[in-house]
């Protein structure tokens, strides 16, 4: 009863909160805009939509560069330094405009390619939201556990492109206006967040300038391969799925996709505050008490959706569109069962115990695995969403059971069964 007490009256708590009313936000209203989206742009049009934004998080991978996840740890043991502090941030400003224009020039030469053409409007434009999370420093204020300025700015987004959305976007032939929305009001808001953290916490450092950058980019590889290595079997299947099969199996997928995204969403605020929490304390009291309500939670969730889903779904779209959907999300929803506690035992509690090493190669084997099923599938023309669906949930066994490896390898298991 001490601890439940304790961790309410905590930072770790205020932190939690404030992330999940942004975790709602973020997700929630995209999900409610999706009946909104395939009733007005149709889902041939909706799967177009949906593949391009697939390609942009090939992007934004490239060039987060592992940032959010080394970030926010460092940042938690100098936030005391204001000159360390504006030294390591600024760099890391710096290194994610440079890998944004970099990007753009690449987007460029992959739009010559004639799978591409047709659509090379939406594409661009597409990428716009990519410069607004290039320059957004989320990751700064997740180091100094201020999670009320990513909520404000958060809510703010999602709940002005939502409103925006509703009321310009008429057509099936405005096929770009909704990435536009959504690109221009995060870019804006990543702006003001900009002008936050410098005006409050950090100061211009042009001072080792160069060294502390080329300490970031060795020292964020690791992290970067682990995250390029989730792209590649999480927002891949969607983009492999449109490129092979066509833009509407590829919103089908999407359409259970992100219904599922949703929920597993929803936890990343406890995850997102105990990293910086278990780095800084070494503590996994709140840790092992937090994750056993989350695996509850998780389980209930599941149970729920696949009882009562399909009915609700009903309300919001057509009954073929349901049909081709459920039986995906279904599938998605039973690899819940896996990917929650893999999650947990990812970042925070490996990477925060300073063993992110375990975290980032469960990933790249997951990769591995999950690219060369897709080729199979693709080879022996048996790649659906179903299938797409199904090969996850062996992608994901292989990388909890490489982060529970990791667990004993460091003797970390023991003491969370203690």
């Amino acid at each position: 009863m001490n601890l439940v007490k304790e961790i309410f009256k905590s930072n770790l708590f205020k932190n939690i909160s404030y992330l999940f009313v942004l975790q709602l936000f973020s997700y929630a209203l995209p999900l409610v805009l999706i009946p909104f989206l395939t009733n007005t742009y149709g889902i041939y049009n909706y799967g177009k939509i949906v593949v391009a934004q697939a390609m942009m998080f090939y992007f934004m991978t490239f060039i987060d560069y592992g940032i959010h996840l080394y970030a926010p740890n460092m940042i938690a043991q100098i936030y005391q330094d204001r000159e360390k502090l504006s030294e390591l941030s600024f760099s890391i400003i710096l290194l994610k405009v440079i890998f944004c224009v970099l990007g753009f020039f690449l987007l460029i030469i992959i739009l010559k390619f004639p799978y591409f053409r047709e659509d090379y409007n939406l594409y661009l434009i597409s990428y716009v939201y990519v410069v607004g999370f290039s320059i957004n420093p989320i990751w700064f204020f997740q180091g100094i556990e201020k999670m009320q300025y990513i909520t404000i700015l958060g809510v703010l987004v999602k709940g002005i492109t939502f409103l925006l959305t509703i009321y310009f976007v008429k057509t099936s032939s405005e096929i770009t206006l909704y990435p536009l929305i959504n690109g221009f009001v995060t870019l804006f808001f990543s702006i003001i967040a900009l002008f936050i953290i410098f005006r409050k916490f950090i100061d211009f450092r042009l001072r080792n300038i160069l060294g502390t950058t080329k300490k970031i980019i060795k020292d964020c590889a690791p992290f970067f391969i682990s995250r390029l290595s989730v792209t590649l079997y999480t927002n891949s299947n969607t983009f492999i799925l449109g490129i092979t099969v066509g833009p509407i199996l590829a919103g089908y997928f999407n359409i259970a996709e992100r219904i599922y995204t949703v929920l597993l969403q929803l936890y990343q605020p406890f995850i997102q505050s105990l990293y910086p929490y278990i780095s800084r304390t070494k503590k996994i009291d709140k840790f092992k008490f937090i994750s056993k309500w989350l695996i509850l939670l998780n389980l209930i969730m599941i149970l729920f959706i696949l009882f009562f889903g399909k009915n609700i779904m009903h309300y919001f779209f057509d009954y073929e569109l349901v049909d081709n959907s459920f039986s995906v999300l279904q599938i998605l929803f039973i690899s819940l069962f896996i990917t929650l506690p893999s999650v947990l035992i990812g970042y925070p509690l490996l990477g925060g115990f300073g063993y992110s090493k375990y975290a980032n190669r469960s990933v790249v084997f997951a990769a591995l695995f999950h690219l060369i099923s897709l080729y199979l599938l693709w080879l022996f023309n048996q790649i659906s969403p179903s299938m797409v669906a199904t090969v996850l949930i062996f992608t994901q066994i292989i990388d909890l059971l490489y982060r529970i490896y990791g667990l004993k390898k460091i003797a970390l298991l023991k003491l969370l069964w203690k």
